[in-house]
């Protein structure tokens, strides 16, 4: 897909067989987590990308989450160095932000408000 991020990372993790998931991730979010990628310079690990109306509703997601259009990815973060580094670069590029003390939500729904920094409890 990328060079950095193939297809399987962003796979719906429901593991049901009537899992009904886009297979692909939105170019525009591809294209803004290589941005990322590049200018972060380490591995980043997709911790939730596409997700099932099912599967959403599993993880606590929001009924018009961006994980169910391919225009979200969770980023695995657990140190206060990487998280600096990370939202760094992704300030930069992506207009929705979700900050977790395990991962960070990157988004770029153009159906959504832009501009929008949230905290999970």
């Amino acid at each position: 897909m990328t060079s950095h991020f193939n297809v399987v990372e962003f796979r719906c993790k429901c593991g049901r067989l009537e899992c009904d998931a886009l297979t692909t991730p939105a170019k525009t979010l591809l294209d803004r987590l290589e941005v990322v990628r590049e200018e972060y310079g380490k591995l980043m690990i997709v911790t939730s990308g596409l997700r099932c109306p099912w599967w959403n509703a599993q993880q606590g997601g929001k009924p018009n989450s961006s994980h169910l259009t391919g225009y979200a990815a969770d980023i695995a973060c657990d140190t206060a160095q990487a998280r600096y580094e990370l939202l760094a670069s992704a300030f930069r590029v992506f207009n929705r932000v979700g900050i977790s003390a395990t991962f960070l939500h990157f988004g770029c729904d153009p159906t959504l408000p832009p501009r929008v920094a949230w905290l999970y409890s």
